[in-house]
C-alpha cells in the first residue's frame, strides 16, 4: 500500500538525505528524483523485513530468569 504524503514532505526527506537546499533540489530531474524516492522506498520496505525478522527471534528465544 502506497501512502500519500505532501510534496513538501518528500522534499523535505530528500533535503536531509543528499545534505541540500531546496534550491538544489530543484535542479535535479524529475526522473532522477523519482529513481531516488524509488530506491528509498525500497530501503524502507528492506529496513521493515530486517526489524521483523529480529522482532522474531526475540519472541522465540528462550526466557532465562
Amino acid at each position: 500500500m502506497t501512502k500519500v504524503v505532501p510534496e513538501i514532505y518528500v522534499e523535505y526527506k530528500l533535503c536531509e538525505k543528499f545534505h541540500c537546499l531546496p534550491s538544489e533540489l530543484e535542479k535535479e530531474s524529475t526522473e532522477k528524483l523519482n529513481l531516488y524516492l524509488t530506491m528509498m522506498e525500497v530501503e524502507a520496505v528492506e529496513q521493515e523485513k530486517q526489524l521483523k525478522k529480529i522482532e522474531n527471534k526475540q519472541k522465540s528465544a528462550p526466557k532465562f530468569r
